[in-house]
């Protein structure tokens, strides 16, 4: 297995949180699921096309490159023994940089992004013929800075919007509605009107993602139990019973592995 994660340059860190390039090899009949994060998905897959959708209906379509956009519940991805490609974890911003709209324009939706992301195919070409991920990730970052000098000319979010975004991320959820509100000096409905027309989660679901999110990562290192109480949830029932509503597992079956035999 194979995993190659870009240190991002300071400069295109407003569009991207993470950039991994993998090539796994599995189990022919293994799936992964995708799960909810405050950051939207853009994969562009080698070799094969990525075989993904939603794991509540079970069907999955295959397309060579897809945008993901925020959601609360699991995506379903059917392995067929091998992935390979990059995958990008971009921001509110850099959804904004590449298709020119918000990310609440594909909140829930796992999409083709060729025609959402101009040049994209061409890049995607370009990728694939490109051997290692160094020559790989350099093509990527040209392509990024191109779109990020788009964003002068893009409409702005309410500044209320972005502010509210980061307090989440920076308390890693644990704000109640009402209290973030406050602080901004909106109404709740306002603050729920604006943010999910630029989200398209309503702050309540963003916080949620951004609970479970850091929930995960304390998981790694800490006992449930203790997770629970420093993620911010009622008690460990709590945590495991959105944790399994949001990653269609269980947290010990989430931290097993990524990848399992349906």
């Amino acid at each position: 297995m194979a995993l190659v994660a870009l240190p991002l340059a300071a400069d295109l860190r407003p569009l991207v949180e993470s950039c991994v390039g993998y090539d796994e090899t599995t189990d022919p009949d293994a799936v992964h699921h995708g799960l909810p994060s405050p950051a939207a998905t853009l994969i562009l897959a080698f070799d094969q096309p990525l075989d993904s959708g939603w794991l509540a209906d079970g069907t999955t379509t295959a397309e060579w490159a897809i945008l993901g956009g925020l959601h609360v519940a699991p995506a379903l991805i059917r392995t067929h023994g091998h992935l390979h490609g990059l995958q990008l974890g971009l921001t509110p911003l850099g959804v904004r940089a590449l298709t020119g709209a918000p990310v609440g324009a594909v909140a829930g939706v796992i999409a083709d992004a060729g025609p959402l992301v101009p040049g994209l195919a061409q890049l995607h070409d370009r990728l694939a013929a490109t051997p290692g991920w160094g020559a790989r990730f350099a093509l990527l970052e040209d392509f990024l800075r191109d779109r990020l000098a788009t964003t002068e000319d893009l409409p702005r979010p309410d500044a209320e919007v972005v502010e509210a975004w980061r307090r989440l991320d920076e308390r890693g959820g644990r704000l109640r509605v009402g209290d973030l509100a406050a602080e901004l000096g909106w109404s709740r409905r306002r603050l729920s009107d604006r943010f999910g027309a630029e989200i398209g989660l309503s702050p309540k679901q963003s916080a949620r993602v951004f609970r479970f999110t850091r929930a995960r990562a304390l998981a790694r290192r800490h006992p449930l139990a203790d997770v629970a109480t420093l993620a911010g949830y009622a008690d460990q029932g709590h945590l495991c019973r959105d944790w399994l509503a949001l990653a269609g597992r269980t947290p010990t079956a989430s931290l097993a592995g990524d990848y399992y035999v349906a």
